[in-house]
């Protein structure tokens, strides 16, 4: 407490020194030297120096000759139309020799012009020799066909450029050693001029920038002034001091439209007005010099903040200030209140940057905010463009004058010894935080505490590096910290983020994706249900790594590339269940795609890099798809899918705990080998009245090296069938309930059927499956319901490839899972119902589903081989009720009749609700 007292003090007394009531131009002049001091001086550029301008530089010509010179540069020998742009301006001539450096990330070319060129809007320039520089690329573009290059020292034009710069490199020798001597003057009028195209040429230079001050009163009673001139200062300037309230309309300044500022009394430092006297509105440049002492309930608004303050000192040319008990207020994209920025000092060192001492932040509009973030100093830094620090938030704006979109830079709020008030009372400190304005987590931690039997107490924190290290973090990318601690299992980390729009090779296209790391020292047990409650696991330091990566390379080509690893089997299941249950596979993955029109083709390399999953790794393997190429006039449609490839099927390791039961699935074994397959389907679609028709033939070849008993195999399977189906519909556009959603009605049923035949020369039973139909969790659990469920041997009826068999998952040209098929007959129907009513703006409605019923069923004429004896199966049911746009009643129903067949059902209903 006592280090807090005598600051306590210190400020008090500075503030009575500070508040000392002398005349008013005193104050302020002591205002003004103190701001000088955070005052950075201007750099002076001599003659030799360009300021870099922030466009490129495009050369253009016929013929173009490049060859090394001697002194670390290029040169180009320019024939036919040459041309240089730069921005706005523009330069041309017949023939030009330019010469090409770099240094840092600056870029110059310099050179000499023939006397007949021309810059834009046809001025003639003064001198042949120009420079130009630029931070960002010059490019140079042969626009004739391509010519035998001209030696420097066979070109006339050449010789005569290089004495004419080694004269001028003389000259201005000449001219700074003369501009050291006492007596001379720093320029000699005789030195040979420089051009460049920003200022050439002077006729078509740009008009002199102009800042208006118009000066009126704050309230009905008139301001009071007083004007002298201080012939003191070098060179001489106005002293104006305002009183009885004030308001200053400031115009012509750079990116503000408008500033205004208000204040009880102003002193106002300007050049000498000479002869113009005191009038309502000043007209000066906008780099005359303009600083503005301000005191009694100011405030300073501008388009992008407001600032209020009870004494401030404003320097307009330089945008430099100094508030005293001062306040801005910064409007953010993702806040629907101005934030507040309240100080007892606020600096602006640059135009949007601010440094707040002993200061406290809210959105809270009271006078005293019931909650606030307290910090010993916070700043406000406005990031420029390609700014590392920048983000992408905010929607950019148009430049009148190019069009083109301006990306809007988002302060950057930085803060020290910050400490969370609630009323009076401090809750929480943290020692640092940087963030974006637009973004509201910042880089405070995210902190979640819990309690359960699995994990113990648990305190789980996520970190935005992105915000704490002041990284670039365009939409969609971000770097997170996880830093855990679970009493029952041990201290856990990592890092997870995810990232979009990285083009590391320049190549024109994005590649986005997401990575996590995360490790733990486990000293527990598992705890994974049922008969898996104290599992060990195999070490105690556990862990995962992915990476998922995504390459849009064209609209008809993409690369994905996948990492998937885990210390171990259970890793996943115990710390990431949902993700387990419900994710896709984490793999390790190289997967190329191309599609174009009814053609596609994937070529694919996978690993399985964890030896406890079941499963396939391919070396490669690659599928060509034709779909739906008409024949013969359209009578015919054909659809084909071929395959090839090197598997390595392999069965999960088992587990080190004896406890976690596990049994290999039966059709996966050790095995690998070429795997070929190719199918083909013919159909003769065509209507009879109100029914479309389509009889087909489909054949398959398919080849394996090894089959579940290491032989080779080879498989011929052949169906035949018709498909057709029928739409009813009828509409009742009196219908309406507001209650109900409805706005009109309309009923539409279609009635559709799929007979086949099919005949194979391998039983199913027979063929390893390369192909997974299932993801990693629900091998493991028919792992183990073989054993707990069945005593080791899994009934037929409960093989998951024979339901898949039944209900024709693989009777497409399409399927991924093509081993699934076997000889069969089934005629499968479906009845299928829709709802649908209009929503949406009466002048832009729109068709959507109210209520939908599918029915489904199964004919198997061969029951005893195909249904287990029954002749009809697979009844199925499902029903939705969207009741609005967040609300959606759900029934679904499955039965079969066969001895202990499935018979399911669910009742449901999905809510969203912020």
């Amino acid at each position: 407490m006592v280090p807090a007292k005598i600051l306590t003090l210190l400020l008090f007394v500075s503030s009575i020194a500070f508040c000392w009531e002398g005349p008013l131009p005193v104050r302020a002049e002591e205002r003004r030297q103190r701001q000088a001091q955070h005052v950075v001086p201007e750099d002076v550029n001599s003659g030799e120096h360009l300021v870099p301008d922030e466009e490129g530089i495009a050369v253009s010509a016929e013929s173009i000759s490049t060859q090394a010179d001697g002194e670390g540069s290029l040169v180009h020998i320019l024939r036919g139309g040459v041309r240089i742009v730069q921005g706005a301006q523009s330069l041309e001539a017949p023939e030009m020799v330019l010469w090409q450096s770099a240094s840092n990330d600056l870029h110059q070319i310099e050179g000499y012009v023939k006397r007949e060129s021309r810059f834009q809007r046809g001025h003639s320039p003064k001198s042949p020799w120009i420079r130009l520089q630029t931070r960002e690329r010059i490019a140079l573009n042969q626009t004739g066909k391509a010519v035998e290059p001209v030696s420097p020292e066979e070109s006339p034009l050449y010789r005569e450029a290089v004495r004419y710069r080694d004269a001028a490199r003389a000259e201005r020798s000449r001219i700074h050693h003369a501009s050291t001597q006492p007596g001379h003057a720093p320029f000699d009028s005789d030195s040979p001029p420089v051009q460049t195209i920003p200022t050439i040429p002077q006729s078509n230079a740009a008009p002199r920038k102009t800042r208006k001050v118009r000066l009126s009163s704050r309230s009905t009673t008139s301001y009071s002034f007083t004007s002298v001139e201080d012939t003191k200062s070098t060179p001489p300037e106005q002293i104006i001091t305002i009183t009885d309230g004030v308001r200053l309309v400031v115009s012509g300044i750079e990116k503000f439209d408008v500033l205004d500022l208000t204040a009880d009394r102003v002193v106002i430092w300007t050049r000498s007005l000479d002869q113009e006297g005191i009038q309502a509105v000043l007209e000066q440049g906008s780099d005359a010099p303009l600083q503005i002492y301000l005191e009694g309930n100011i405030i300073i608004r501008s388009p992008q903040q407001e600032l209020r303050a009870s004494r401030a000192f404003y320097d307009l040319r330089d945008d430099r200030a100094i508030l005293l008990d001062g306040e801005l207020k910064l409007n953010a994209p993702n806040l629907n209140k101005p934030l507040r920025l309240r100080g007892e000092q606020i600096r602006q060192i640059s135009r949007g940057s601010f440094i707040a001492e002993n200061a406290w932040v809210s959105t809270s509009s009271f006078g005293k905010p019931g909650y606030r973030a307290q910090a010993s100093k916070i700043e406000v830094e406005q990031a420029q463009a390609g700014d590392i620090r920048q983000t992408s938030g905010v929607q950019a704006e148009v430049d009148e004058e190019t069009g083109l979109p301006v990306e809007a830079a988002d302060p950057w709020i930085t803060s020290h010894h910050n400490s969370l008030w609630i009323e009076d009372y401090p809750l929480f400190y943290f020692p640092y935080v940087t963030a974006p304005l637009s973004d509201p987590n910042g880089t405070f931690p995210r902190v979640s505490v819990g309690n359960d039997q699995i994990f113990g107490t648990q305190v789980r924190t996520v970190t935005n590096l992105t915000n704490l290290l002041k990284l670039k973090a365009a939409p969609g990318n971000e770097i997170n910290l996880n830093a855990d601690y679970l009493s029952k299992r041990g201290p856990a980390g990592g890092l997870n983020g995810r990232f979009q729009g990285f083009d590391p090779f320049g190549l024109g296209h994005s590649i986005s994706g997401d990575f996590l790391g995360y490790g733990i020292y486990d000293t527990g047990h598992d705890n994974l249900g049922a008969d898996r409650r104290d599992l060990i696991p195999p070490q105690e330091g556990r862990g995962r790594a992915q990476i998922n990566l995504r390459d849009d390379i064209t609209d008809e080509m993409r690369l994905d590339a996948e990492l998937g690893w885990f210390s171990d089997r259970n890793f996943q299941e115990q710390y990431y269940e949902r993700e387990f249950d419900t994710a896709k596979d984490s793999e390790t993955l190289l997967n190329f795609d191309f599609h174009r029109d009814n053609t596609s083709a994937s070529i694919l390399g996978r690993s399985l890099i964890n030896d406890f999953d079941s499963g396939t790794s391919w070396l490669p393997k690659a599928d060509l798809y034709l779909l739906g190429e008409p024949l013969l006039n359209g009578w015919f449609t054909l659809s084909s899918r071929m395959t090839a490839g090197y598997g390595q099927l392999q069965v999960g390791a088992n587990p080190t705990d004896p406890a976690d039961l596990y049994v290999p699935l039966p059709y996966i074994a050790n095995v690998e080998g070429a795997v070929l397959s190719t199918r083909h389907e013919i159909s003769a679609p065509f209507s009879l009245g109100p029914v479309n028709l389509a009889p087909y033939a489909m054949g398959e070849a398919a080849y394996w090296s090894e089959d579940l008993n290491g032989d080779e195999l080879g498989r011929l399977y052949g169906s035949v069938g018709l498909r057709g189906s029928m739409m009813m519909w009828r509409a009742f556009p009196n219908v309406s309930s507001e209650v109900l959603g409805l706005r009109e009605l309309a009923h539409k049923m279609v009635f559709d059927f799929d007979y086949s035949y099919s005949d194979s020369s391998v039983p199913l039973s027979d063929i390893p499956q390369y192909n997974e139909f299932d993801d990693q969790a629900q091998y493991r659990f028919r792992n183990r319901l073989i054993q707990n469920t069945f005593g080791g041997i899994l009934p037929e009826q409960f093989d998951p490839r024979m339901y898949a068999l039944r209900t024709g998952a693989a009777h497409s040209v399409t399927s991924p899972v093509w081993e699934l098929v076997d000889s069969q007959q089934v005629l499968r129907l479906g009845w299928r119902h829709r709802l649908q009513t209009k929503t949406g703006p009466f002048d832009n409605e729109r068709i959507k589903d109210w209520m939908t019923l599918d029915l489904e069923a199964a004919y198997f004429p061969d029951s005893m081989r195909d249904n287990f004896g029954e002749d009809w199966g697979l009844y199925s049911g499902r029903y939705a009720w969207y009741v609005g746009d967040r609300t959606t009643f759900l029934a679904n129903a499955f039965y079969d009749t066969f001895s202990d067949a499935q018979q399911l059902w669910s009742v449901g209903l999905i809510s969203q609700r912020t």
